[in-house]
């Protein structure tokens, strides 16, 4: 990561005000204002703190593992392997594991005189509250700190007990997390001892399905009294991650250091406490700074990681300095990842309305979760979240993201093909992390090559389910909570895994064109899974066409056909034209330029030995795969998809109520999802999520397929009508792809996947662990969606297409190198670039950003081209010249070229809209091509003939194709990144511009 893009801002961001100030507006705050026995673990998961390398979640200093509360560490890749029975056989299971509780802090009262003490409980928050006067939890989602402030009754005695709690997020030394205790005596006086405790004695307890399996993965190795404090060394019994936890805690009253505390330890065998004394005076507040170095083997440079945690200990800075770094870091992640909605006050208020109407019919809701709901402050959660399971601190790191997150041990913290929704996120706006999670995959190609070497295929198979070695995870069998029995698993089938892991890397490419990445990564990676795929496949003879079998798609309900012994299906869909597609990228990307230098791309051919009959056989796949159609043209899931039985959806929803997980359903009746056409999630409909209408257009035109206008439209009302979105990702991925079509229901689906974690709608499964793909999801439906933002192109390109209730949408992301500012609303679109001159399309008409000055378009409220361009910005569009006539504008309205009138009839002239005046015009027209050098890559866009003819692409610095010497390419020099105060000041001209 370059050093500009570390450097923190000037002003130091400020601490949450006392909760009595704290706003149900803010959007920076996730605030629970009463005790909640209930949601307890859902509320521990969303507070979960974490910076990268550690994740501890959000449970109160107090607590223990109960049933109600689950206090626990997870740490990226910490897993550990081990064996269980279940029925007669043996499964052995890896599992991200719960690492030793370095939360534990808590008081007790001693009565009595000296030498008759009389010692009273340890406090703790009973049960069901009921020793609570007061309550409030808040998350400051800024600044990364978790506050609580509990008002508690023991007896006739009254105490205010506050904390604040960090996990450090620093880039240089982040292994630390921070508690400050202050303990209040209201009606009271008397002496008190205080405990701070680690405790190694914890297992993986958190599912309560996974009751049955072996759940304890430590070891204490070592829990001691040491010079500043004390400290607990603990291993897992297999994998040997080893973690060591030092900590020292520090008494204050009235801001000076108490010393003559009695200090003493208390060890036992896989715990050790610090327990100190101090007379507690009536409304004085006593301090505890509980301060805890974290190290783990894996750390770089770390041989034995209790010393150095105890070195880390010996020498702290201050409290103050250790939350000022922490602060400014966040405020540095915040500036890049940050996505500020502007939204209509009566979209809000309905919004809230049908939050309130949702939650009472939600027996999982949590009725004081927020005062109603704020969109702003759920995406500001959802990337909070993402930034503390893989930040800065993971670069360099042998990490994945799992699919929950680093909140809980659902799917026992494995990697799925859910990356394919979350690197996303990081692409735009922090690539070094995509960069990070793809090297996680590289590392192990070589397992992968031995995984496809197994079934008999060259290049690579990934897992489904990945851990620490990269060897497939899943269960060979899968626990029913609706039937209480062990069903068969045959999820490892789901191979288009592969396909996820080459899309990331591909698009990486998009965004970032970073060459160098794809020379040593990227390149080896696609074409493994290239050549695993070509494998697969193979010629029918009867059709003429290739096939793939044995496979399952996104959908999971259908894992075989019903009745067969062996598992899985024939030409899914979602599968087969993802491989053309991945085809046709890794063929491009071979024989063209501009992805591999020409040497490289030598070497990698003859490292490789990728010979030409190879690439013949590549190239007939991308032209002669199948496809199976329903009668009617619908595109068939899979090969027998039209005949499945009708599932009768309104019975189930009667007799069920939820019936998102029908699989369960189904299977508890003793009937199968085999049989019916149902769907837990987009299967065929993701191919509209995750590809271009023009890029399934080419690919079927290259097969020989028919693709009508309204066949993306009637494929996504035929599915969406037999899915039971039994997966949070479901109506993600709708909402999306049903925008063009109708947008109110887009928006609603939309803030229904918005609610997935903070409301719990999937039954309780969120206290397990958050959603992380949809997390990433829902923002980058804003950024990429509703903003229009498209970095798969030869250059930037915005076709904003907001929901009615935003008004405006303003974000950062990085393009091919470049720190870009964006604004988007229902008027208007504005961009910024911190380089010289920054070329991006508005609905397909150029404007550039030039010298730091940003680039302002009026847009119209429709899908039509910008109805006009600011002064801020150079203008290309329309001067009332007679080749752009009003004529001219109906004639390109009604699909006819702007120049010769041509019709375009669908499939049989090609198009192409000009890149500088935004007219259309048909391919005999519009042959001109020109090129812009003037950034650090060099793009093509089509114009037409006039703006060819007229040099107007002149005055964009551009020079036309094949008249550019190959020794005479400019290259604009990198302008360091601007400063936060030059930022702020250039978003203020942004808003200027814009009024």
């Amino acid at each position: 990561m370059s050093q500009q893009h570390q450097s923190p801002p000037k002003e130091e961001p400020k601490e949450p005000a006392p909760p009595e100030y704290a706003s149900t507006k803010d959007s920076w705050s996730l605030v629970y204002d009463t005790y909640d026995e209930k949601h307890a673990q859902l509320r521990e998961a969303l507070t979960t703190l974490g910076n990268g390398i550690f994740c501890t979640r959000g449970a109160e200093e107090e607590s223990h593992a109960d049933g109600t509360h689950y206090p626990a560490t997870y740490f990226a890749g910490g897993f550990n392997r081990l064996d269980s029975k279940v029925g007669d056989s043996k499964v052995s299971n890896e599992d991200l594991v719960n690492f030793p509780n370095w939360l534990p802090l808590t008081f007790r009262i001693v009565e009595g005189e000296k030498g008759k003490e009389k010692e009273g409980d340890w406090f703790e928050i009973k049960k069901d509250g009921s020793n609570l006067l007061s309550y409030r939890k808040q998350l400051d989602l800024k600044t990364g700190i978790l506050h609580r402030w509990i008002k508690v009754k023991d007896g006739d005695k009254v105490t205010t007990i506050s904390s604040k709690r960090i996990v450090r997020m620093h880039s240089i030394n982040p292994h630390m997390g921070v508690i400050e205790y202050v303990i209040t005596p209201e009606n009271w006086e008397g002496q008190i001892e205080i405990r701070s405790s680690l405790d190694g004695s914890v297992e993986n307890t958190g599912i309560a399905r996974y009751s049955e399996l072996a759940s304890k993965h430590l070891k204490v190795l070592a829990a001691r009294e040491t010079d500043k404090g004390i400290l607990l060394v603990a291993t897992t019994v297999t994998s040997q991650f080893v973690v060591g936890m030092a900590a020292s805690t520090k008494v204050f009253v009235d801001k000076e250091e108490v010393t003559d505390v009695g200090r003493r330890v208390l060890a036992e065998q896989e715990k050790v406490h610090e327990i100190c004394s101090i007379k507690a005076q009536k409304g004085n507040p006593i301090t505890v700074e509980k301060v805890v170095s974290i190290y783990s083997n894996h750390d770089a440079g770390v041989l034995e990681p209790g010393e150095a945690a105890c070195a880390l200990i010996s020498y702290l800075p201050p409290l103050n300095v250790m939350m000022r770094t922490h602060l400014l870091q966040w405020a540095s992640l915040w500036e890049h990842s940050d996505v500020v909605l502007k939204m209509k006050e009566d979209e809000e208020r309905d919004a809230k309305e049908s939050h309130k109407h949702d939650s009472d019919h939600n027996p999982n809701h949590d009725s004081n979760l927020i005062q109603g709901f704020n969109c702003q402050l759920v995406v500001r959660l959802h990337i909070f979240h993402l930034l503390a399971v893989v930040s800065l601190n993971s670069l360099y790191r042998d990490v994945g993201v799992p699919a929950r997150g680093l909140h809980g041990e659902s799917y026992r913290g494995h990697i799925f093909w859910d990356e394919m929704f979350i690197l996303p996120f990081y692409t735009l706006h922090i690539p070094a992390i995509s960069q990070t999670l793809i090297r996680y995959r590289y590392s192990r190609l070589v397992r992968a090559r031995q995984m496809a070497l197994q079934e008999g295929y060259k290049g690579a198979l990934f897992p489904w389910q990945s851990g620490s070695s990269g060897c497939e995870e899943s269960q060979t069998v899968h626990y029913n909570p609706v039937s209480k029995k062990w069903d068969p698993d045959n999820s490892s089938l789901q191979r288009h895994v592969s396909l996820a892991i080459a899309y990331n890397i591909l698009r990486y490419y998009d965004t970032t064109k970073d060459t160098q990445f794809m020379e040593m990564y990227g390149a080896e990676l696609v074409i493994n899974i290239c050549r695993f795929w070509a494998g697969l496949a193979f010629l029918n003879k009867d059709t003429g066409r290739y096939e793939i079998h044995k496979v399952m798609g996104p959908d999971e309900f259908h894992e075989k056909y019903h009745g067969a012994e062996e598992g899985g299906l024939k030409n899914n869909t979602y599968t087969n034209v993802m491989v053309v597609w991945l085809l046709l990228k890794a063929l491009f990307m071979i024989k063209d330029d501009h992805v591999l230098r020409p040497r490289y791309r030598d070497d990698i051919r003859a490292t490789f030995d990728i010979q030409d009959d190879e690439i013949t056989l590549w190239e007939d796949l991308t032209r002669k795969m199948t496809v199976v159609f329903h009668k009617d043209g619908i595109w068939s899931q899979f090969e027998g998809y039209e005949d499945l039985e009708e599932l009768d959806w309104e019975g189930y929803r009667e007799k069920y109520g939820s019936i998102e997980r029908l699989d369960r359903i189904l299977k508890a009746e003793g009937d199968s999802p085999d049989k019916y056409k149902l769907s837990k999630q987009a299967d065929t409909c993701m191919l509209f999520f995750v590809l271009t209408t023009k890029e399934l257009q080419k690919i079927f035109q290259d097969l020989g397929y028919p693709f009508p206008d309204d066949i993306v439209q009637r494929n996504i009302y035929y599915y969406l009508a037999r899915t039971s979105h039994g997966s949070t990702l479901s109506k993600l991925v709708f909402s999306s792809i049903l925008q063009p079509y109708d947008k109110d229901f887009s928006w609603d689906m939309y803030i229904q996947a918005l609610r997935s974690d903070i409301e719990d709608t999937q039954n309780g499964t969120t206290g397990e662990g958050i959603h992380m793909a949809v997390m990433a999801g829902t923002i980058n439906a804003l950024t990429n969606r509703y903003a229009g933002v498209d970095t798969s192109r030869d250059a930037l390109h915005i076709k904003p297409h907001l929901p009615d209730a935003i008004e405006a949408v303003e974000f950062s992301m990085q393009f091919r190198g470049v720190y870009v500012d964006v604004h988007v609303s229902h008027t208007d679109v504005s961009v910024n670039a911190e380089t010289k001159k920054f070329p991006v399309f508005v609905r397909d008409i150029l404007m550039v950003a030039s010298d730091g000055k940003p680039a302002s378009t009026k847009i119209s409220n429709g899908e039509g081209h910008p109805s006009s361009v600011s002064s801020s910005s150079p203008s290309y569009e329309s001067d009332g010249e007679e080749e752009h006539t009003r004529a001219h504008h109906e004639a390109k309205l009604k699909d006819k070229c702007c120049h010769c009138s041509l019709e375009f009839e669908h499939n049989t002239h090609g198009h192409h809209t000009c890149g500088l005046c935004g007219k259309k015009q048909c391919t005999r027209c519009g042959v001109g091509k020109v090129s812009i050098v003037e950034m650090s890559w060099l793009d093509q866009i089509q114009v037409c003939d006039t703006c060819y003819k007229e040099n107007r692409w002149n005055d964009m610095h551009v020079v036309c194709q094949g008249q550019q010497q190959s020794g005479s390419k400019k290259r604009s020099k990198r302008v360091p990144r601007a400063s936060s105060m030059e930022r702020r000041q250039l978003r203020a001209q942004m808003r200027e511009s814009r009024d």
